[in-house]
């Protein structure tokens, strides 16, 4: 098998496992190639080193990167076709202290090629109906890999073309050409503090936060959603209302946030007759204060 098709092949299989990184990455004697999907993180198979060397050399020469550069971290793009669709691909290269080389390739998809699947319609609809709110903040939580932030897309989608839709992420994951998106660039001091700022002074309607990691962040997602803007983000928790008490451990209290929240999703990916489903259950605003009062008292 030739290098070309050896690399179209792998694009193919995590294209069609809907992957969002493809690692190669040395491994004594060789390379191992692994992908993280909806699945987790997933090992292909292990290579021998020369040919993980070549693999890597294609694709970096099909980026446009240095193939000389082995030690130095590199960044590029590429764009790549396969079964009548178009694929971004973002790379990044770098050689660890033995100077052996790795790379990972991350994958934007489309939205005209998003696909998600729900175990029950009825909690999407429920959050679709929640996102037709002029303000407030809905959170999402679950796993790496569940698909939340599809999930956020996936309802927001008959609201775009009415309402002005701004997005910050980490890195950007969907691209969607009706929605102004912007991604975190640290080596440009380009972090959520500085561009929530920025995206404000756009006025959006909805503001969808890749994720509040930090309590600086939680607390403009929160004056946003007080203030005239609907914004959708993700936090680490393991329940609806490990939500609340997730916000509460970044700083916002509970006054702050029986007034901001508009609902709360908690996102688990299932395998279902041999089939991916996400499986959210959501809570709206009215639901969510039941069940804290009931977990309370």
């Amino acid at each position: 098998m030739t290098i070309e098709n050896m690399f179209k092949e792998l694009v193919g299989y995590v294209i069609q496992e809907k992957g969002s990184d493809l690692y190669l990455l040395p491994s004594g004697k060789g390379y191992r190639i692994m992908i993280i999907s909806n699945q987790g993180l997933k090992r292909l198979k292990q290579i021998e080193t020369d040919l993980g060397l070549r693999l890597i050399r294609y694709i970096k020469f099909c980026s446009g990167m240095d193939i000389s550069e082995t030690r130095r971290p590199q960044l590029s793009r590429m764009n790549y076709q396969i079964g009548g669709a178009n694929y971004n691909c973002r790379i990044s290269s770098v050689g660890n202290f033995l100077q052996q080389e790795s790379m990972v390739i991350r994958f934007l998809y489309q939205i005209c090629n998003l696909e998600i699947k729900f175990k029950d319609a009825k909690p999407i609809y429920k959050l679709i109906e929640s996102v037709k709110e002029t303000s407030g903040l809905i959170l999402l939580s679950g796993r790496t890999g569940v698909g939340k932030t599809s999930t956020l897309y996936y309802a927001i989608q008959q609201l775009k073309a009415t309402r002005l839709v701004l997005s910050i992420e980490d890195p950007v994951e969907i691209e969607d050409n009706e929605i102004l998106q912007l991604q975190i660039n640290t080596l440009a001091d380009m972090n959520y503090q500085e561009l929530l700022n920025l995206a404000l002074r756009h006025h959006p309607e909805i503001l969808i936060i890749g994720e509040i990691r930090d309590a600086k962040t939680a607390q403009i997602a929160v004056e946003a959603g007080m203030s005239g803007h609907l914004v959708l983000s993700t936090v680490h928790a393991d329940s609806c209302l490990g939500v609340w008490y997730r916000m509460r451990e970044l700083g916002i209290d509970d006054w702050a946030l029986r007034h901001v929240l508009k609902g709360v999703g908690y996102q688990t990916m299932l395998t279902v007759n041999a089939e991916k489903k996400a499986h959210l259950k959501y809570l709206n605003r009215q639901e969510l204060l039941d069940e804290k009062e009931f977990n309370e008292n």
